[in-house]
């Protein structure tokens, strides 16, 4: 059994009580919650290593059992990724004992990513101030730009969730960012769904090729618009995108779709 941290509780009021411990056994899962659930485990581990520790301003909310243990009102997903990563758990401990989990999910409204941002830009910090601008600038959303900026544009969904939610979002590539968010800019006006996340990491998968030339994509793009259709995958913009590439081309052709995946696989 670890050891708890000492100093760490102290009364806020006569129904709070904050503390911080290592010692897991001390807690306990209260019948009215939800099953753990592996995939929000994943998630909370992502955030947890994200930011380096327990956030301290998100505690768990606890109440004394009647053995001393403290029974998880919120925050049993937290604490057992904490467990796993063998961090200190934040927690609050209240004398409700009407307080249930229901009544606490019920009430809250989830952060969108781009109340993340906005909140971290309204407290300075650049990063988030970068990409807000970038995001604005370029007229794409904020999950995209963030990927882009992080240079992870090439797959769906925003892999910078955890850094952006943790407050450690940092910018490590603008001239890739620039490059894709450029040509998406250009092609915009004659196929609008260039700024779906599947089209733009299909557009960053084919910059990874060495002689792909965006102003001849962008220009072919332009002059054969009609050409350009809605896709389902990022395999399938992919091949759509070396078709236009290659349109009406005799030399200088590029096997895009192959190349890209020759680069997956040689890491």
């Amino acid at each position: 059994m670890s050891k708890r941290v000492k100093g760490n509780r102290q009364r806020v009021s006569k129904q709070l009580e904050m503390g911080c411990t290592t010692n897991y056994d001390s807690f306990v899962l209260i019948l009215e919650n939800r099953d753990i659930k592996p995939g929000i485990t994943r998630k909370r581990l992502a955030d947890l290593k994200a930011y380096g520790r327990w956030n301290p301003a998100c505690p768990a909310i606890c109440r004394r059992g009647r053995n001393g243990k403290l029974v998880v009102i919120d925050g049993q997903h937290r604490i057992h990724a904490a467990t796993e990563l063998g961090f200190a758990v934040h927690y609050i401990i209240t004398d409700d004992h009407k307080l249930v989990p229901q009544q606490i999910n019920a009430r809250q409204s989830p952060w969108a990513l781009v109340d993340y941002v906005a909140a971290g830009a309204k407290a300075g910090n650049p990063e988030y101030l970068k990409l807000q601008d970038f995001a604005e600038l370029y007229g794409l959303p904020i999950s995209i730009s963030a990927s882009l900026l992080i240079g992870r544009g090439n797959r769906t969904g925003s892999s910078a969730t955890p850094e952006i939610r943790n407050g450690t979002f940092a910018v490590t590539n603008m001239p890739f960012a620039v490059m894709v968010a450029t040509m998406v800019q250009k092609i915009r006006p004659v196929f609008r769904k260039i700024t779906t996340e599947r089209a733009v990491a299909a557009l960053a998968q084919c910059t990874v090729v060495p002689d792909f030339d965006p102003d001849r994509f962008v220009g072919n793009c332009i002059k054969h618009a009609n050409r350009l259709e809605v896709r389902g995958t990022i395999d399938q913009y992919v091949v759509l995108f070396e078709s236009v590439y290659n349109w009406h081309t005799k030399s200088g052709r590029l096997p895009l779709a192959f190349l890209i995946k020759e680069a997956a696989r040689k890491g």
